[in-house]
């Protein structure tokens, strides 16, 4: 008999990033499996409160702009200065938004949408007979909506959180005042205590959860990763090579918080120093936005190898990728950072420039043998192996993709894995 999982997501469709495609494919194949998902996030712009799309009902809630707000209160008291540009309105209320959540609001922002949820939650679970909430971050509110509804409506309900990133160390995150830096750690422990499972995306995150909270039964949480869903590449056209075309490095996604493209385009601008003539042989393409700092370099120092594209929508970037020479891979800081790119990048079978420090993704592209890795900022050691590559002296080529420890990471096996847990939550 099919059994009901609510998902909790900060944003879900029609957003699409690598949180909310994890979400999107386990509600692909979890009913295979007997589980049936039921989504609740959050109401942005025109968004209907409730729809059904694919056969899976989607339940919104007002979210509330705070950056939004804040801006207009500081125009409310600021005479506003003229300037020759401005950012996106979006963006302007985004900045704004991680400013207030840095020092202001625990665990972030989006904590009222998840008081205002607890309603909306008890509602979702009489009308569609939900049996285990599973509460998906980075953003840890959605942990607050589920804990407030266990533990002041329905102590009953099973309960699964998923860190996608870590909540109180994660590398991304800003410290807040002391004050609300305490209650936020209170927050994540109550969280922690009083769930039935934990699951990670990288196995560093459930060492660093232990070594915070000796007390944590190491079978409560568990590593189920990130992965790839081989149906998408099915529907790709090969990739053809052709004798005397360009090397094609590629990277897809967006560069932001503490990740930044600039020492890559530093390397690749001494290359270019070097040979010019490469402008004819290699090509650098990044699809989507870029860090301040590589933008501003990429400004002052103009490189005709590398070429900057908007983002593209996920189906025409697993396109670039199959299509793609090299794969470039910067994960950013944190020993556990664990992209989710970077199993689309292995299901490709081309080889990647890993700009990693020690950690998970560093030893799966060693321990795959596809591809280089140095240091995210030395300059030396990425254009050596720049120089490797674009000398044509790289012992490295598409790998064959049909191998068992790849096939780990096939979505198909990622929602076998969590239809298993939420299956012991049942049990127990």
């Amino acid at each position: 008999m099919r059994k009901n999982v609510l998902f909790i997501i900060g944003d879900f469709w029609p957003t699409r990033t690598g949180g909310t495609i994890r979400i999107e494919k386990l509600i692909k194949y979890l009913p295979d499996l007997d589980w049936k998902g039921v989504v609740l996030s959050k109401k942005l712009e025109s968004m209907n409160n409730h729809e059904v799309i694919d056969s899976t009902p989607i339940y919104r809630t007002n979210a509330y702009n705070i950056g939004l707000l804040y801006q207009k209160i500081k125009g409310w008291f600021k005479v506003k200065k003229r300037t020759t540009g401005s950012a996106p309105a979006g963006a302007v209320s985004q900045n704004a938004n991680g400013r207030l959540a840095d020092y202001f609001f625990v665990p972030d922002v989006d904590v009222f949408w998840a008081m205002g949820s607890v309603r909306k939650i008890s509602q979702i679970i009489k009308k569609e007979k939900i049996e285990i909430i599973y509460s998906s971050s980075p953003f840890a509110s959605v942990h607050i909506a589920a804990l407030l509804y266990r533990k002041y409506v329905n102590k009953s309900i099973k309960w699964v959180v998923e860190f996608r990133d870590p909540w109180t160390f994660n590398p991304f995150r800003n410290k807040k005042m002391n004050f609300f830096e305490k209650i936020d750690h209170k927050l994540e422990s109550l969280v922690l205590r009083l769930c039935d499972h934990i699951i990670v995306t990288s196995d560093a995150y459930k060492q660093e959860f232990m070594n915070k909270y000796p007390l944590l039964s190491p079978d409560k949480i568990k590593f189920i990763p990130n992965g790839y869903d081989s149906e998408d590449f099915m529907q790709l056209r090969p990739k053809v090579t052709k004798e005397g075309e360009k090397i094609k490095i590629v990277h897809a996604g967006n560069f932001y918080g503490k990740r930044s493209i600039k020492p890559f385009l530093e390397a690749l601008s001494l290359i270019y120093q070097k040979n010019p003539t490469l402008v004819n042989e290699v090509s650098f393409t990044q699809f989507g936005i870029i860090d301040p700092e590589g933008e501003a370099f990429n400004l002052e120092n103009p490189n005709p190898l590398f070429e900057l594209k908007k983002a593209i929508p996920h189906k025409d970037s697993l396109q670039e990728i199959v299509d793609a020479d090299w794969l470039l891979l910067v994960p950013g800081p944190g020993a556990g950072t664990m992209p989710g790119k970077l199993y689309e990048y292995l299901a490709t079978g081309n080889p990647i420039i890993g700009l990693v420090d020690e950690g998970p993704a560093k030893e799966l592209v060693l321990k795959l043998e596809i591809g280089y890795i140095a240091s995210p900022n030395d300059i030396e050691a990425i254009f050596n192996l720049l120089l490797e590559i674009t000398e044509k002296r790289s012992r490295y080529a598409s790998m064959n993709n049909n191998s068992p420890e790849l096939k780990r990471f096939d979505r198909k096996n990622i929602a076998r894995e969590v239809s298993l847990l939420l299956d012991s939550c049942l049990i127990a």
